[in-house]
């Protein structure tokens, strides 16, 4: 594994690229929001279309995956996505977000994963935990204690996925998905590594 940082402009931090094996994760820019938007509706669609009102499915997607809704949401000072490349394709996305933590979370100076999606073509390929480890170097790197994320209790494979990671369940929180109130586990993760 390689770890490359890039950062600065007039005392802005601009870019960070990490690469993994053939993997590049970086600050996604503007110019990004139409393969964001495509990543996450594709793959939101995929996990859970099946299980939830289509009405509900098609709200959430244009609330929160148009590009239009990107691009507000790239706007606000305390988000920002993390995008993920193979082979120069768009294949992931990570959207994180510097707000308050829920209770139950152990350590309230942690950032949130809000979104970390493959899309359905890239999927079990590393691409998922390489979005996982840069979000922890940009919590690190930002001096907080760790990464905390929802997900669906329903979700399993999620769950798997962020426990296996190392990711501890701990609480849970309500989240509308669109006119349907769903639960959410809450999972948190130290930002530091063996390696720190």
């Amino acid at each position: 594994m390689r770890w490359i940082m890039c950062c600065a402009n007039r005392g802005r931090r601009i870019l960070r690229i990490v690469t993994r094996n053939s993997t590049i994760v970086r600050h996604a820019v503007t110019g990004d929001a139409e393969a964001i938007s495509a990543i996450g509706s594709q793959a939101f669609s995929a996990a859970y279309a099946k299980f939830n009102d289509a009405g509900d499915i098609s709200t959430h997607l244009r609330d929160h995956y148009s590009p239009a809704a990107i691009r507000h949401e790239m706007e606000l000072q305390d988000r920002f996505y993390l995008l993920a490349l193979v082979d120069q394709e768009p294949a992931g996305l990570c959207k994180m977000c510097k707000g308050a933590t829920p209770e139950g979370i152990p350590e309230p100076a942690s950032l949130e994963i809000q979104q970390l999606y493959i899309h359905p073509a890239h999927q079990r390929r590393g691409i998922g935990k390489a979005l996982v480890d840069a979000a922890r170097l940009e919590a690190r790197s930002a001096n907080l204690s760790g990464v905390w994320l929802g997900v669906w209790e329903k979700a399993t494979w999620a769950i798997d996925f962020y426990s296996n990671y190392g990711f501890a369940k701990c609480g849970s929180h309500t989240f509308m998905l669109a006119s349907s109130q769903q639960t959410d586990l809450l999972m948190w993760i130290s930002a530091r590594t063996r390696d720190d």
